[in-house]
């Protein structure tokens, strides 16, 4: 048995083809609190030529830096595992907390990727479409390629796997 980054642990005869981590960063919050603390900065080193105790106003500095240092150490993460047999997202919105859900082949919908031009550099994304309760459940993970042509076969070997899954399902 092997031990991932997921936490998730190999069955017998059981093989990792992929496995992708996505960080989500809240950087909206984390930018207003290191927007805030550099404001209360400037205004606090501002006051002390004309206060004397100017240090009233570095402390909300120091408190919004560790708010934002807070949540970027803390910030949800999602796995998608990919073994020979079964298709599983992880998700840990905290250290106590994971969530890990079988993707089951006749729930997929759609599988694909995307590109996207960035500042200076391609990212891709793989997607996949999920049937759930909900009537549409869109999932997109960051992929760390260099070409169209590993994307495609990342792509292809997600596929492969989900419909692997589904020969083992009918052959039960």
């Amino acid at each position: 048995m092997s031990n991932l980054k997921s936490g998730i642990s190999l069955l017998e005869g059981e093989k990792l083809l992929i496995e992708i981590e996505n960080n989500k960063l809240n950087l909206i919050a984390m930018i207003i609190f290191l927007v805030l603390g550099l404001g209360s900065l400037i205004i606090g080193i501002g006051r002390v030529f004309w206060i004397v105790n100017g240090s009233v106003f570095i402390i909300p500095f120091i408190v919004f830096v560790v708010l934002a240092v807070l949540i970027y150490l803390n910030r949800p993460k999602r796995y998608l595992v990919v073994t020979n047999k079964r298709v599983i997202e992880v998700l840990r919105p905290s250290k106590k907390l994971t969530v890990v859900k079988d993707i089951l082949p006749h729930s997929i919908n759609e599988i694909g990727y995307t590109r996207q031009k960035q500042c200076c550099s391609v990212v891709y994304k793989l997607n996949y479409k999920t049937l759930s309760h909900s009537p549409l459940q869109q999932s997109s993970f960051l992929i760390k390629v260099d070409s169209e042509t590993e994307a495609e076969e990342l792509k292809n070997t997600f596929r492969d796997a989900v419909i692997m899954q589904q020969k083992q399902i009918c052959n039960v």
